[in-house]
């Protein structure tokens, strides 16, 4: 979206945030710097620790970072990117819609949209999968800002979420995560499948 560092950084080589962050109708992307980026760049480099933590001292004092040319290499054998303004995204959400009768949250449809320009410029007509991030009732806003008159209330079973009691366990380093998670994920299905709410 308009908040473009990863855009930036994959065109340039330059990682710098802009200064602000613009709100937009896809906020989950409404950020700065990608609390990932370490990971990104830890798997980009074959593991070199090194030289992320170069990477990152040079992010955390002067704010911004140059990639060696051998990272960006890497980065372009799986990644591309694009910008996608506002009005890009209301377009593409009528669009699908009215073409295909479904309805896009806004984060899909900047997905969705640089699909269709990646597949123009490459002079394709192949089939492009897109996965969906998120159901179109979160941004009821956002899809009518759009113009997109579709139902898109939200499910019943979400009623009272927001009230809910919020369940959590602390896990200490040493501790087996993997084991905790699979235990947690069994009783929430459980749960479920004896028709009980609570996690």
């Amino acid at each position: 979206n308009e908040n473009d560092i990863m855009h930036r950084w994959l065109e340039t080589g330059v990682f710098k945030a802009s200064g602000a962050v613009t709100p937009t109708s896809s906020n989950a992307m409404d950020i700065q710097v990608p609390y990932n980026i370490e990971r990104l760049l830890f798997y980009l480099s074959d593991g070199d620790c090194s030289l992320v933590a170069t990477l990152m001292a040079d992010l955390e004092g002067s704010g911004s970072f140059s990639t060696p040319p051998a990272l960006r290499a890497a980065a372009a054998k799986f990644m591309s990117s694009r910008r996608v303004t506002e009005e890009q995204r209301m377009s593409v959400m009528r669009e699908v819609c009215g073409r295909r009768s479904y309805v896009l949250c806004p984060h899909t449809a900047i997905a969705v949209k640089a699909a269709l320009d990646d597949r123009a410029a490459a002079h394709s007509s192949d089939t492009c999968l897109c996965l969906a991030t998120a159901t179109p009732a979160k941004f009821e806003p956002a899809v009518r800002k759009a113009g997109v008159t579709a139902d898109v209330t939200q499910p019943e079973s979400w009623r009272g979420l927001k009230d809910a009691a919020e369940h959590s366990r602390r896990m200490a380093k040493g501790e087996d995560w993997e084991a905790i998670l699979r235990e947690a994920i069994h009783a929430i299905h459980h749960n479920a499948e004896s028709g009980k709410t609570s996690c």
